[in-house]
């Protein structure tokens, strides 16, 4: 005698909902990363298109070339510039050679095209307005999502021993963590020591952001990092109270700069890791 298959169950509309919903969120998912290597791939278009150094040290060592090693926004300025403007006439050569051999995919040209072009049109005076700009050519997202933003305010002061104290404080809006602020002070009459002062929501992963930032420590430079709880801040920027408008200063510290550079990309990444985790387990849930 022989034995019945065993009849198969059907999937219930909640197991088929599940695995859908699961779907749905891998493609979102993979579709964040995709959008991600594409803003890689507009970053390292629009470097080559201004002729810049891939490594955010080298434009500093350009721009420091002189016997105080100190960045005037007079040469910082003119450096964006005239970058800004060389790539325009490539960008617009490209754009046109492009357009006759019919090929449509042409929209990166375009979003590099714009970038350039506002930059070399640039009427900017303000240090800190050219520093934001610098820093954004440096950073692996263009443009950043309309959710996050940054600025900058940079001074200097002498402490009671009469040392210097170059100052750089960096407000960083994040969707997660709400304005996060952050202040480095440079010493630089004590082989460059840093003090970073972090002000954050106690959701911000602070022990993340230290272990990233120890990753990209300077050997020469000793470093003190301090964090301080505060409220979270969910307000935009640009409507932001406690907004912090620049000290005019003539010099730059290409040190602070660097640093600033690096503490700007590694909080809106934790950011953005966020978002992927947050999708991912919206996708279990």
């Amino acid at each position: 005698r022989t034995n019945a298959a065993p009849t198969k169950q059907a999937p219930s509309q909640n197991t088929i909902n599940k695995a859908l919903l699961v779907q749905k969120s891998d493609i979102v998912v993979v579709n964040n990363e995709l959008a991600l290597l594409e803003s890689k791939e507009t970053v390292s278009y629009l470097k080559q298109a201004m002729q810049l150094p891939d490594d955010f040290s080298k434009v500093l060592q350009l721009l420091a070339q002189n016997d105080q090693n100190v960045i005037t926004s007079k040469s910082l300025k003119a450096f964006i510039e005239a970058h800004a403007k060389n790539a325009v006439v490539r960008l617009t050569t490209t754009e046109e050679i492009v357009k006759q051999k019919g090929n449509l995919k042409n929209s990166q040209i375009q979003d590099v095209l714009k970038i350039v072009t506002n930059l070399a049109n640039t009427t900017e005076e303000n240090p800190a307005a050219l520093m934001k700009s610098l820093i954004l050519l440096y950073l692996p997202w263009v443009p950043l999502d309309k959710n996050i933003d940054f600025e900058l305010q940079y001074s200097a002061r002498e402490d009671e021993d009469g040392d210097k104290i170059d100052i750089i404080t960096i407000i960083i809006q994040t969707i997660h963590y709400g304005i996060i602020k952050v202040i480095v002070f440079l010493n630089v009459n004590e082989g460059y020591s840093l003090d970073i002062k972090l002000f954050a929501a106690d959701v911000f992963p602070k022990e993340e952001f230290f272990e990233d930032l120890k990753q990209e420590k300077e050997h020469n430079t000793s470093t003190n990092i301090s964090y301080q709880t505060v409220k979270l801040q969910k307000t935009e920027l640009k409507d932001n109270k406690q907004k912090i408008d620049l000290q005019t200063v003539g010099e730059i510290n290409p040190q602070l700069l660097k640093v600033s550079q690096k503490i700007i990309r590694i909080i809106i990444d934790i950011d953005k890791r966020m978002e992927l985790k947050n999708i991912r387990k919206k996708s279990v849930d």
